[in-house]
């Protein structure tokens, strides 16, 4: 498991499993980023991670990630560093011995060692990074383009998509996520600023700059207000891993399932939140409609977490019958089981509960994401990592299996 900060440094840690207890060891940490110039807009680049993505597409191969900040992108091997301290040849001599020296391994540790630079191709702040399922390519996308890179070369990229108006001043969306297929890499999608879901098809054209293969509008239907456009506005979009037509995005108040097969209306749409649509006017007021949350899948396709405010994020039922809240709490004790999820009425919306806290706004749960492979769901909150797995529910809850 990788973990950026705002000081530019990516730490790794190993699962290790001990009397079937599963826990976290600490392996190594990089600086990754630093704090750099830009002589172009006359400003400074700060060091803050913004995304990470690994590269283990062949088992038994080295693991190599990707890391940026807002305008670069690294490409980093995770090796196992070994010193070495070796007999002295002299000894040996004075003994009338001809032979190698020896060698012992004194210190050994694990690294990470920079091995490309995928520079000049971002004039905007990097949101995204993803590796294709071949492996071969990844897409990185800043607030107006989305570019196509080869793994194996730095020295060249491909412009896919380009938001960029004649003047500025005519800019009213952005580009806030991009995703590849999870097994074909001529498809991938990207999500913007007006509730926009865009699906490409490099198979249909090599360039996306007027046009994509499909398009899906969050807001349509849906009854206007002033806080439209920016409730609409798309944060995040996956591809379900078991069900390669379906997708699912985040926008403000909600999770939306797609099927692109049916291009006009979402399958089904989930409030993640009881309390946010109540609170619009004041979360205006304190920019906070503004923020945009994380998005990740199970690996069985049937469960999505997703951030939110109250220093939780939410584990919801994509057949919308439970919403599991997961509490970021320092003073919760581990495997401590955490309260029972709460219930969707038919109209998709969670049913009132007796005895409602109080919601801190300020503190929100901005990043996470789901193991690929098993239930653990890890989240990030201020300067702490917090861990849930299956174990820690309750018996009876519906667990993602």
């Amino acid at each position: 498991m990788s973990v950026g900060d705002r000081g530019g440094r990516v730490i790794i840690f190993q699962r290790i499993e001990e009397n079937g207890i599963m826990d976290w060891d600490y392996l190594t940490e990089f600086q990754s980023h630093e704090t750099s110039f830009d002589p172009l807009n006359s400003n400074q680049i700060p060091e803050k991670i913004n995304v990470l993505e690994w590269i283990n597409v062949y088992p038994g191969s080295a693991s190599h990630m990707l890391s940026a900040n807002d305008k670069l992108i690294k490409l980093w091997k995770i090796d196992l560093r070994k010193e070495k301290k070796y007999e002295s040849a002299k000894k040996l001599l004075a003994k009338g011995k001809v032979m190698l020296p020896r060698s012992k391994v004194v210190n050994e540790g694990w690294e990470g060692r920079c091995k490309a630079l995928y520079r000049s191709a971002h004039e905007y702040h990097i949101n995204s990074l993803c590796l294709s399922p071949d492996g071969e390519n990844f897409l990185s996308a800043d607030d107006l383009r989305v570019n196509l890179w080869h793994v194996d070369d730095s020295t060249q990229v491909y412009n896919v998509v380009d938001m960029k108006p004649k003047s500025m001043e005519e800019l009213d969306e952005i580009v806030t996520h991009c995703e590849f297929h999870p097994r074909n890499s001529s498809v991938f999608l990207y999500t913007t600023s007006k509730g926009l879901l865009h699906l490409c098809d490099f198979r249909a054209a090599a360039s996306f700059q007027n046009q994509s293969s499909l398009r899906f509008e969050v807001g349509l239907g849906q009854k206007k207000n002033a806080f439209s456009e920016l409730i609409n506005s798309l944060s995040f979009a996956k591809f379900l891993p078991a069900f390669p037509n379906h997708i699912v995005s985040r926008d403000y108040l909600s999770v939306k399932l797609w099927d692109v097969r049916s291009q006009r209306m979402p399958l089904a749409s989930i409030a993640v939140c009881d309390y946010l649509e109540k609170n619009l006017l004041s979360l205006y007021e304190e920019d906070f409609i503004y923020d945009k949350f994380f998005l990740d899948v199970s690996p069985c396709s049937g469960y999505v977490v997703t951030g939110a405010y109250n220093r939780s994020a939410h584990v919801l039922d994509l057949a919308a019958s439970n919403n599991l809240a997961l509490p970021t709490n320092f003073d919760t004790k581990r495997g401590k089981m955490i309260a029972p999820p709460r219930k969707y009425g038919p109209n998709r919306k969670l049913l009132p509960v007796e005895a409602p806290e109080a919601v801190d706004f300020k503190k929100k749960v901005m990043a996470g994401c789901w193991s690929p492979k098993e239930n653990t769901v890890a989240l990030a909150f201020r300067n702490c990592i917090f861990l849930f797995s299956d174990k820690a529910l309750q018996p009876g809850v519906p667990q993602p299996t």
